[in-house]
């Protein structure tokens, strides 16, 4: 037997070795969409009833069947796990006659979610870390069971009710939707018909549909989608209008989604139908209109526990009319027992009782309406969109700040959190190993006061003086890639987690039975070079504005000069200006200390410029310098960088160099395409290029005498690693080669679309146009360097840069040059 959705290893007959050879076949991988199957695989044996015996292939069967038949039915079948493991599948079996078994293999939720995860970073040999089109299946029909028995109505045995599975669409939800998305969809309604068997969901039943109605008119119950109403949330156009009338106070009905039972007895409910399920660590939301307002009346969300008990969260009013939006944060809002005589129930204890953990076993359940005073008339309410997103206690985040890798005795990890608080017990920083997977240390603050500041640092013996928290010199790791989290282990909740060194794919970071440390990309971070500043302090990476997050940790992280303890960025006052006959001690370079030198005379004939700053790593390879950090043009008005760079002539050896801003990530300026720890480049570049050979890995053919502008956007998620915005030979720019040449770059995000980013050298514009999309608008100023041999540079390699200023854009005189 071969298990269904094998997901194997490179250079195997398998999901990632199949994938694997269409890539190096040369189709893109983000032309590449990962097929799976909905279906199992069934076989009779007469064998020990054990995975891999001889068997006769039976045929196919739901996977919605295999997911009841391992979770819901009254005694589940034990499942187990695929043998080889790299299979990733699991199997369960059940006597057919004699000593028959019927073994069935499938994916549950977690493997599903294994497979779902290699598309947003690829794991083959090649094009690892990229990101796949997408994930197809055969087919959805496999996810749907068209026969259900009522649990309010058993006796009439097994009916035309239809219930689907619903993990594989919560995974999809989660893990498909855009970078940074923490809110995610319960239901929308946005329904194209209104057809009541087909036009919108049918499990959402009518008021009268159940018996925990009081003093509901059943003939004037009713749900029907309707055109969403005059200020509707952006992107809605439907909603499910659901009518009632109380004859009496009190009144109260239950809008539900209807559970349903599998057709097996004796009959058992199948959660797995629910329309979420989520843990208990989750807040929801739904946005709901009244035409008109209904005084005494309320509603709440209903959710169902790990012991099959209703709970109801706050009453929010009905009593006016117009758009609400209505909440339910299991962690933090008050509540309330639900009394119920659903068949699928059990009445609440106003606990929400779950394992913990981060186990999904909270369902949601629907809509509790009641009055103490609105009767005789006819309500309606509009139910438009059903959303839920993680939730937190105390709704009090925790996030990592800032951190070091680099130098053992000086690692650290900076903790941004509410002044004052009390870390919740059962907090760790955590290290995670790319190579295994593994948790490699544990630190724990449970417990701890955060300081007045906000910011409470981890730190090695380097940083004694200053730490909160003392850590062994080396516990960060170095590894390719690696990771640190702040996981909860009694609530199972990852406050934060950073990947880095992550520009070769994510390994074992994102692998079976591993932490899940990925949720906040992608993209992930790249490297953190060894470079220090001149005074050689290491540099590290950090937030901006501190605790700050949107969930991308590639955007929210900028490479700066350390602060442990203090506030992150606004290293530079503007304007500020670089000379360069001493190094600025804010400044750092990657790879090697800062450092300014006077240009050989074949670079700088008669001396003119004295020193400069040279980027380049003396002991080979591709390098960056940075000025600034993220802080620059943070307000959202821009900024502006003027200078001086040399451009090598054809007869020296072949290099590319750059110049650019707006950047935060980035360590050896676009190096070979090998997986690996480096790379991440972003900004805006402007890149010469002396002679062919050079093969930048900018996703750029050579451009040898060429000037091209472009945007960078290495991170894994894109075709190429830049898109060229503008280019200039150096005739049209009017520059000899060999010579030195005035360079600007401007960006202003409040400017009209043709002058909000301009790059110019020699005062001729390479480009002058709108922001592109993507584009940054904030970040550091930067240098790059690149060769194309093995060995020591030569004497007169490198990027040359002299007399740079950094200042605002001034809107009121644009037109004016600070040359």
């Amino acid at each position: 037997m071969t298990a269904v959705g094998r997901y194997g290893t490179p250079g195997t007959y398998s999901i990632v070795g199949n994938i694997d050879d269409y890539i190096a076949a040369g189709i893109p991988p983000e032309h590449i969409v990962l097929g799976l199957p909905f279906y199992t695989k069934q076989w009779d044996t007469t064998a020990t009833g054990s995975y891999g015996d001889t068997g006769t292939q039976v045929g196919a069967n739901s996977l919605i069947d295999a997911n009841f038949d391992t979770s819901y039915r009254s005694s589940p079948y034990p499942k187990y796990y695929s043998n080889p493991i790299d299979h990733h599948a699991k199997w369960y079996k059940y006597l057919v006659s004699g000593s028959t078994y019927r073994l069935t293999t499938f994916d549950d939720a977690e493997t599903l979610e294994y497979k779902f995860r290699l598309v947003n970073s690829w794991k083959g040999n090649n094009s690892r870390g990229k990101q796949l089109g997408g994930v197809a299946f055969w087919s959805l029909l496999w996810l749907v069971n068209e026969t259900s028995v009522d649990p309010n109505n058993t006796g009439a045995g097994p009916q035309s009710l239809t219930r689907t599975l619903e993990y594989p669409y919560t995974l999809m939800e989660e893990l498909f939707a855009p970078p940074g998305t923490r809110r995610f969809r319960v239901e929308t309604f946005e329904h194209a018909s209104s057809d009541t068997n087909t036009g919108f969901n049918a499990r959402w039943r009518s008021p009268s549909d159940g018996p925990d109605d009081q003093n509901l008119d059943a003939a004037s119950a009713s749900r029907a989608p309707a055109n969403a109403p005059a200020g509707a949330p952006q992107g809605s156009h439907k909603v499910l209008a659901v009518t009632f009338k109380f004859t009496a106070t009190p009144g109260r009905f239950f809008f539900k989604h209807q559970p349903l039972m599998g057709t097996s007895t004796p009959y058992a409910v199948d959660w797995g139908n629910a329309i979420i399920t989520v843990p208990a660590t989750t807040k929801f939301i739904a946005d709901i209109h009244t035409p008109s307002g209904y005084p005494g009346t309320t509603i709440r969300m209903v959710v169902r526990d790990k012991n099959n008990q209703l709970e109801k969260g706050p009453a929010f009013s009905l009593a006016t009319a117009g758009w609400k939006t209505i909440t339910f944060d299991l962690l933090n809002d008050p509540v309330t027992a639900y009394t119920t005589s659903e068949g699928a129930y059990t009445s609440g204890n106003g606990v929400i009782d779950t394992a913990g953990g981060g186990v999904r076993d909270i369902t949601f359940a629907g809509f509790e309406v009641s009055t103490t005073s609105f009767t005789g008339s006819t309500g309606t309410i509009n139910f438009d969109r059903i959303l839920y997103e993680p939730s937190v206690p105390g709704n009090q985040n925790f996030v990592i700040n800032e951190f070091r890798y680099a130098t053992a005795n000086q690692q650290f990890v900076e903790i941004a959190g509410p002044a004052g608080t009390t870390i919740p017990a059962g907090m760790y920083l955590q290290t995670v190993s790319g190579s295994t997977g593994d948790i490699v240390t544990s630190i724990s603050l449970g417990g701890l006061t955060m300081p007045s500041s906000g910011l409470l640092v981890v730190g090695a013996s380097g940083l004694s003086a200053i730490r909160d928290v003392a850590m062994a010199d080396g516990t960060l790791l170095s590894g390719t890639p690696s990771a640190l989290r702040l996981y909860n282990v009694n609530t199972g909740i990852t406050y934060d987690s950073v990947v880095y060194r992550a520009a070769g794919g994510l390994d074992g970071l994102d692998a079976p039975f591993m932490p899940v440390v990925t949720k906040f990309g992608p993209p992930w971070l790249g490297e953190i070079a060894t470079g220090t500043n001149v005074l050689g302090d290491p540099y590290t990476v950090g937030r901006l504005p501190d605790g700050s997050i949107s969930y991308v940790n590639g955007q929210d992280f900028s490479f700066m000069t350390a602060t442990p303890g203090q506030p992150n960025g606004a290293g530079l006052t503007l304007p500020v200006t670089y000379d360069f006959e001493t190094a600025p001690p804010t400044a750092f370079q990657t790879f090697a200390q800062f450092n300014v030198a006077t240009p050989p005379t074949s670079v700088d004939p008669g001396g003119v410029h004295g020193k400069v700053y040279r980027c380049v790593d003396l002991s080979g390879g591709g390098v960056m310098g940075v000025l600034g950090d993220a802080s620059l043009g943070a307000s959202g008005t821009g900024y502006q960088v003027v200078g001086e760079v040399y451009l090598p002539g054809s007869s020296e050896p072949a290099q590319a160099i750059g110049v650019g801003f707006c950047g935060t990530q980035g360590s050896r300026f676009f190096p070979t395409s090998t997986p690996g720890s480096s790379s991440y480049e972003n900004g805006y570049w402007l890149i010469y290029e002396n002679i062919a050979g050079v093969g930048l890995n900018d996703g750029q053919p050579d451009h040898p005498g060429e000037v091209q502008f472009v945007q960078a956007v290495n991170d894994g998620l894109h075709a190429s690693p830049t898109v060229k915005l503008g280019a200039k030979t150096l005739a049209q720019l009017g520059v000899t080669p060999g010579t030195w040449a005035k360079f600007r770059l401007v960006i202003e995000p409040t400017a009209s679309a043709a002058n909000q980013l301009i790059a110019s050298i020699n005062n001729v514009e390479v480009y002058r146009g709108p922001i592109p999309p993507e584009g940054r608008t904030s970040g550091a100023v930067q240098i790059g360097f690149r060769e194309n041999h093995t060995g020591n540079p030569a004497s007169n390699e490198g990027t040359w840069v002299d007399n740079i200023t950094i200042a605002p854009v001034n809107s009121a005189v644009r037109g004016w040059e600070l040359y």
